[in-house]
């Protein structure tokens, strides 16, 4: 399977578990300038960012691994713009992450904030 095809059905299976977790998803794939952002949702009161990290095998590491501090400020950039586009200044915000190995997904809530991607020496 090609690497942009693994990524859909990821994000598919992603929004499929989140939806089953009580996760109102509003956008998928929003992509601006500054970055892009795999799956919006709304939990509870709060605006969720999700960033979806699919892999076949976990020999090279968890898809946990792969989000980068420099993918952190990419996400991050993007999200600002989305909240500025919608006039959303006033909601929590929350950074998570949906693992998808195969047909599994682990979900790492919080996975990182707006002070984890500008750490210093990052």
């Amino acid at each position: 399977m090609n690497t942009r095809g693994e990524g859909a059905r990821g994000e598919y299976i992603a929004r499929d578990y989140l939806k089953r977790q009580g996760y109102e998803i509003t956008d998928i794939n929003f992509s601006c300038k500054l970055g892009e952002i795999d799956i919006i949702a709304r939990c509870s009161s709060t605006l969720v960012f999700v960033e979806v990290k699919s892999r076949n095998f976990e020999s090279y590491g968890s898809g946990y691994d792969a989000v980068t501090r420099a993918k952190m400020r990419k996400i991050i950039g993007a999200a600002r713009t989305y909240i500025s586009m919608r006039g959303l200044h006033d909601v929590n915000v929350r950074f998570d992450v949906v693992y998808v190995c195969r047909d599994e997904c682990r979900l790492v809530k919080g996975a990182f904030d707006l002070n984890d991607a500008y750490a210093r020496g990052m």
